[in-house]
């Protein structure tokens, strides 16, 4: 948990003065659309196609996936706003005909803290630029069903940095209620899987790999708790 620690202390180590006057605390939920990065996942997935060739079938690689969060945070008087957002990232592929199956179910979850700096503006609109730091956590399973025969399912786990740069912006319809969304690139990387407690290792060697990192682009709702 080293780096959303490092993220939270950033934020507590802010200047004062960014606090000067009446904070403005706020809740926000968010949906979003991220590419990743699954090159270790994709080459089981070449593997399983290879298998089979001829079938008709095939297993769709890996290359984004839909999220869902939740975050909350305090808008200064200054330029600055600081918060901490939960989010869960959704990553899939499956094949199947009447004899079996074999699905990857590979969801994860992330935690960030992260820093926004709004820049001046006279209008109900605040263009922003920020960045998070924080950890991805996979969550994820194998599923493999063969028909006459029943279903196998084995957990998959582990942990990783997660780095995040963003442009964003808030588009405040009232006071108290805004819409808002963002762009950026998301470094979350899980360097080492394990599969039933086993760590997963790659035909050459190297440890098998769960990699999120990619574009991000998120919009969504956020309310402010107080004028």
């Amino acid at each position: 948990m080293r780096s959303l620690i490092l993220g939270i202390a950033i934020t507590l180590a802010l200047p004062a003065a960014v606090f000067a006057g009446t904070p403005r605390p706020w809740l926000a939920l968010n949906g979003s659309w991220a590419t990743y990065s699954m090159s270790d996942v994709n080459a089981d997935i070449r593997n399983i196609n290879a298998q089979l060739a001829g079938s008709g079938l095939t297993m769709d690689e890996i290359g984004h996936g839909l999220g869902f969060g939740v975050a909350g945070g305090v808008e200064t008087a200054g330029p600055v706003s600081i918060g901490l957002g939960y989010e869960r990232l959704s990553a899939s592929s499956e094949v199947s005909d009447a004899s079996g199956g074999i699905r990857y179910h590979f969801p994860a979850n992330s935690v960030r803290a992260f820093v926004e700096y709004r820049f001046p503006s006279e209008t109900n609109r605040s263009p922003s630029v920020g960045f998070a730091v924080g950890r991805v956590m996979e969550a994820g399973s194998v599923d493999v069903t063969i028909t006459g025969a029943g279903a196998v399912s084995a957990h998959l786990d582990g942990s990783g940095p997660l780095l995040e740069a963003f442009v964003g912006g808030d588009w405040w319809s009232e006071p108290q209620f805004a819409l808002f969304g963002s762009a950026g690139y998301r470094y979350a990387k899980v360097g080492e899987v394990k599969l039933e407690g086993q760590t997963v290792i790659n035909p050459d060697g190297s440890k098998y790999s769960m990699d999120y990192s990619g574009v991000v682009i998120r919009l969504g709702f956020k309310a402010a708790l107080s004028r």
